[in-house]
């Protein structure tokens, strides 16, 4: 009986060491719901979008606006001076702060002194083809669309430009641009004074310089077009605030329209905030600053809402100080994406080679995507916040639009890592530097652009 007894014994301990032993391989699963910020975000590819031509602004910003005179960039015939253009428009300053770029050729710009926006060759070499004009919007020269060598010479300067920036960090969109008073797309007609606006086949091919050119570049273009859809473009509509404007720049997204320019119908663009930009101004230039006061803001931030806007300049409160902050932090806080890292899954208690397995729930809480794919990156922290373990993970935030993101990743710890505690951290790298450089609206930032995930031990 002794025996029986004290074989019994030790088949138990066994069986309490053999369930130990499996306990300690066993991981643990975690969920981290990380706290949530209601900060003024300063991200890049959004929010103001000031005039690249001045610095001394009080608002934060990651955009500017460089409208870019056609006369400015080819004084001389064949000769682009990009060097005037950069200093004129600030580009190693904006580099130096991280802000990035939009342009938009110009080549007519209504004015006070009656001047001309495309070179004096090019008026000679045209024949002086077009109409000169002193309208309410102001004075200038109209070049006539049509003319065929305005049309091989613009090519030539759009082929510079890409030349020059198509493949450059530093510009963010380009928006077309070129044709119309500020390169808006329209001239000025009625009873009393007619600017002829080129035919739809001729507006085409100005556009597709651009298609052809900056293949590497998100366009805009000021309202739908067939070009402009069948080539996942942006819009931007430069009346923003105003409620009769938007309001049909709206039904032009939803319905289309028959182009009052043209006589040709155009298509409907009703997602085309999911591929490329929505940009918007506030219209009424000075006043402008109404759309931000109290009695108009909540339709501002509706009409940006509708139309998921990315961005507003050049006409923008950049400038401004903070009499109306409160509305200007509502409108950052609204415009383009805002993403919360709401809840995060994962197991624990690992051992080196193991697999660290991330269920991450994302929200974008903002009105659009980011348009552009840069890495998503899970790194692993020790206490002292060194980088011990980093990796780009496989997941395309283009993707990520307004609403739930929810994606799963895994990733394998290294053999060589010690023992210890360590913070999973999620960032957002600039490929052109390799720096983490998105904000999440989330408190727990571990280091600059890092944001915590979770902690793990490793045994």
């Amino acid at each position: 009986m002794n025996l029986r007894i004290k074989a019994l014994l030790t088949s138990l301990s066994l069986i309490l060491i053999s369930t130990t032993a499996v306990s300690c391989k066993t991981n643990t699963k975690n969920t981290y719901t990380p706290p949530k910020s209601d900060a003024v975000l300063n991200n890049p590819f959004m929010g103001w979008a000031p005039d690249a031509q001045y610095t001394d602004y009080t608002q934060p910003h990651k955009l500017v606006y460089a409208n870019i005179y056609f006369s400015e960039l080819e004084p001389k015939k064949g000769v682009y001076d990009f060097d005037y253009i950069e200093k004129k428009y600030n580009f190693d300053y904006w580099k130096s702060k991280d802000v990035k770029i939009i342009i938009r050729l110009v080549m007519d710009l209504p004015n006070s002194e009656n001047k001309m926006y495309i070179p004096n060759w090019l008026y000679k070499e045209i024949d002086k083809d077009g109409t000169w004009y002193n309208i309410s919007y102001g004075s200038g020269f109209s070049p006539n669309y049509e003319n065929k060598k305005l049309i091989k010479y613009h090519e030539e300067a759009i082929k510079a430009l890409s030349n020059r920036y198509n493949k450059s960090s530093d510009i963010a969109f380009v928006a077309l641009g070129s044709i119309g008073h500020w390169g808006e797309w329209h001239t000025y007609q009625s009873n009393d004074f007619f600017i002829p606006f080129p035919r739809q086949e001729i507006a085409n091919i100005y556009a597709s310089h651009y298609v052809k050119y900056f293949d590497n570049k998100k366009l805009l273009m000021r309202r739908p077009f067939k070009v402009a859809r069948d080539n996942n473009m942006g819009l931007f509509n430069d009346m923003l605030g105003n409620k009769h404007s938007t309001k049909e720049f709206i039904s032009w997204l939803n319905d289309g329209y028959t182009d009052w320019l043209t006589k040709v119908d155009q298509p409907s663009m009703k997602d085309f905030w999911k591929n490329a930009p929505s940009g918007g101004e506030f219209a009424s230039g000075n006043s402008g600053m109404n759309f931000l006061k109290d009695f108009s803001i909540d339709n501002t931030i509706k009409q940006i809402q509708d139309t998921h806007i990315t961005y507003i300049g050049p006409n923008c409160p950049a400038d401004k100080k903070g009499k109306f902050q409160y509305n200007f932090d509502k409108v950052l806080k609204t415009l383009g994406y805002r993403y919360v890292i709401d809840t995060v899954k994962f197991n624990n208690n690992l051992n080196p080679n193991d697999n660290l397995k991330l269920n991450i729930n994302i929200k974008n809480e903002g009105v659009a995507p980011f348009y552009y794919k840069w890495p998503v990156n899970i790194s692993l922290i020790d206490k002292n916040n060194n980088i011990i373990y980093s990796l780009n993970i496989d997941e395309d935030i283009t993707t990520w639009l307004p609403g739930n993101i929810n994606f799963n990743t895994s990733i394998k710890l290294p053999s060589h890592i010690s023992s210890g505690n360590y913070n999973i951290a999620l960032s957002i790298l600039d490929p052109s530097n390799n720096k983490p450089s998105i904000k999440f609206a989330n408190n727990n930032e571990i280091i600059p652009n890092y944001f915590k995930l979770g902690e793990i031990t490793v045994n």
